[in-house]
């Protein structure tokens, strides 16, 4: 850090008071370290700038600073160029010390899950964590969990949660609720099954599309394959609602409309005249709902900033979630990045 003297008060200008003069001193030595290239002086005058908010002078001393090898810098300068919607320069930041910083990589892998390359983003939150990046290890493993590596994902998030991230902790959970309740509908449908009652196998599934459920298929998207093989054992021992319901799992999927209105065929040469064959039916009653899969848990956004949504953990990068689903933040997974 540069070294700051000691400011009289008697270089102030007329009119103008001892402390302003000595901060306009301040900023002019720093300034002239900056231009001079001492160590640590890019970063100072780049804060200086900024707390100032005058934030595109700044820039380019940040940009200096990272150059120099700074990876606060590099995602610093990342979020300021994401926050104004310029992805491309944030990735081309981020990529910069993302191999030597958790921070980054963790604020890389995310902007690269929402840019929807999954790959990607599973690479570097597994890089982050290998760089001791705990939301990346909370991430990859919420990653893991969405395609049902359950157990892969429950370790990783009980290593997230002994090294004090809260967002694993909850995160986890959740996923042994989900665990619990897929247990429980399964074994009450087996006694369904038994007793070849396709009501009461019907019954036994009721609440998996109960619309409280939403956050829990848009986050954890292997739930739905889940819940299709439970409807799938309802409907084969006759349950005419079970094929409607599975049918509105179906169409989640856009590639398998023709598959779901098989399903909805089945069920209206059952006997079940709720299952509109002229139009979506059901299933368009679900999607319409918004019930698409997609969304994530974990640590979202980069590390710094924090935020709520129900069904989801804290974030990182702006904001974090508690529920079903995720959480965000920016300098800190799960704050902004």
């Amino acid at each position: 850090m540069v070294e700051h003297s000691s400011q009289g008060t008697s270089g102030a200008a007329p009119g103008e008071t001892p402390g302003a003069a000595g901060e306009a001193a301040v900023a002019a030595e720093l300034k002239a370290a900056a231009a001079a290239g001492a160590p640590g002086a890019y970063r100072a005058y780049a804060e200086l700038l900024t707390g100032r908010g005058q934030l595109d002078e700044a820039l380019p001393w940040w940009a200096r600073a990272a150059d120099a090898g700074d990876a606060d810098a590099s995602r610093t300068l990342a979020i300021c160029h994401k926050d104004r919607g310029d992805s491309p320069e944030a990735e081309r930041w981020y990529r910069t010390a993302a191999d030597r910083d958790g921070g980054c990589a963790f604020g890389l892998a995310r902007l690269l899950q929402e840019s929807g390359d999954t790959v990607g983003a599973e690479e570097w939150y597994g890089r982050g964590a290998a760089l001791g990046s705990v939301e990346c290890k909370t991430n990859g493993a919420v990653m893991l969990a969405a395609r049902g590596e359950w157990d892969t994902a429950l370790e990783r998030l009980a290593e997230a949660s002994a090294e004090g991230d809260g967002v694993a902790t909850r995160t986890r959970q959740v996923i042994e609720a989900i665990l619990a309740d897929l247990a429980d509908w399964s074994e009450t449908l087996a006694e369904a099954e038994a007793d070849g009652d396709p009501e009461a196998a019907y019954e036994a599934l009721r609440d998996l599309l109960d619309p409280d459920r939403k956050g829990m298929f848009d986050t954890y998207p292997h739930m739905v394959a889940e819940a299709e093989a439970l409807y799938a054992r309802a409907a084969a021992i006759g349950s005419a609602k079970a094929l409607v319901d599975q049918a509105i799992l179906v169409a989640r999927d856009d590639s398998r409309w023709e598959e779901a209105h098989a399903l909805a065929e089945r069920a209206h040469a059952l006997g079940y005249d709720g299952a509109d064959l002229g139009s979506a039916g059901a299933a368009s009653v679900w999607a319409g709902a918004g019930y698409r899969v997609g969304a994530g848990a974990g640590h979202r956004g980069a590390p710094g900033d924090e935020t709520s949504a129900q069904w989801g953990p804290p974030r990182c990068g702006p904001g974090r979630v508690t529920g079903w689903g995720p959480v965000a933040g920016c300098a800190h997974p799960f704050r902004p990045a």
